[in-house]
């Protein structure tokens, strides 16, 4: 649990939202209270109650001294030595070292379990993570405690999240618009990741918006989503409009289409034994260049390279 980091919005996926910080100190007592608990402190305090109840964590102030004590003992959190002398401050102090314990989990019996159970909660660890497409996103906070916890964790991530390739600088789709590029995020995101990790992608969502923090459908101009569901990637177009679109749209957005559907083609060619394909870098710069080639009416991706994976502009040539 923590707060909303506002200078890096891709770390945000796996937070709970910041949705008590504008309620009056009034009306975060009554929501404690229609959840069994009366609190009467000061709003910093009853925001922080609230949001120990939407983890699942204990609020300790509803224990007994003799309670806390044996989950400080059961724990292994280190006390001064003085602290029974402490009198009613030895409750504060027990209090509070044992939220700050929950909030650096050291999950040491974790990678004791056998490896089934492992891959099941990774599987329930991510699964609040796929309700939305995902637009570079940080690494899972578990997965960044150990090597071996990476190595496990990610996998799991990466196949069970859609992920996005934002195409940018397309202000209304103007005629004069003479350059279109793909986000920088997407590309340092992607060029990061490793080959293996790559493959174990199944869904892809390219959107074409005006700016790289669009990230919900409504602000995007055009919308492909690419799932691989065992026989291979399909895309389907999803024309999520916004602004004054210039008459000629549609055609526009059927060169796109015609131009991502090559690129599925030819990935069809590369099925695993199992039937499935696994996507490669070279597949997300053939998609970036396909929405490229698409909005510019070139739509013959056989007799045109593909640029490498950058994130400057790419100039229209008429």
């Amino acid at each position: 649990m923590s707060q909303k980091n506002e200078h890096y919005p891709h770390d945000s996926y796996w937070r709970f939202a910041d949705k008590y910080d504008y309620h009056v100190t009034g009306k975060l007592r009554a929501e404690l209270q229609s959840r069994g608990y009366k609190y009467t402190g000061r709003k910093k305090r009853l925001v922080y109650l609230l949001r120990r109840i939407d983890g699942a964590l204990l609020l300790y102030d509803q224990c007994s001294l003799t309670e806390l004590q044996t989950f400080a003992q059961d724990r292994h959190i280190q006390l001064p030595e003085h602290v029974s002398t402490l009198g009613k401050d030895q409750y504060k102090l027990l209090v509070s070292a044992l939220e700050h314990a929950d909030m650096v989990p050291r999950f040491e019996k974790l990678l004791e379990l056998p490896p089934e159970l492992r891959s099941a909660v990774y599987g329930h660890y991510v699964t609040g993570f796929s309700d939305k497409p995902l637009h570079a996103p940080t690494t899972p906070p578990l997965a960044r405690l150990s090597r071996q916890l990476k190595s496990e964790i990610l996998p799991v991530f990466f196949s069970s999240c859609t992920f996005d390739v934002h195409h940018l600088g397309l202000p209304h789709w103007s005629e004069e618009s003479g350059y279109t590029y793909t986000g920088s995020r997407t590309v340092c995101f992607f060029r990061k990741m490793t080959a293996d990790n790559l493959a174990c992608i199944k869904k892809l969502r390219a959107c074409i918006c005006e700016h790289e923090d669009q990230t919900m459908v409504p602000d995007a101009a055009c919308v492909f989503t690419i799932d691989e569901d065992g026989r291979g990637f399909k895309a389907s177009c999803n024309g999520a409009l916004t602004g004054i679109l210039p008459e000629n749209f549609q055609k526009r957005l059927r060169g796109i289409e015609q131009a991502v559907r090559k690129v599925m083609l030819r990935m069809q060619v590369r099925k695993n034994d199992d039937g499935r394909i696994a996507l490669r870098l070279d597949d997300v710069v053939a998609l970036r260049w396909a929405l490229q080639l698409g909005y510019s009416g070139r739509g013959l991706l056989d007799t045109i390279a593909p640029p490498p994976v950058s994130g400057r502009a790419v100039r229209k040539t008429h």
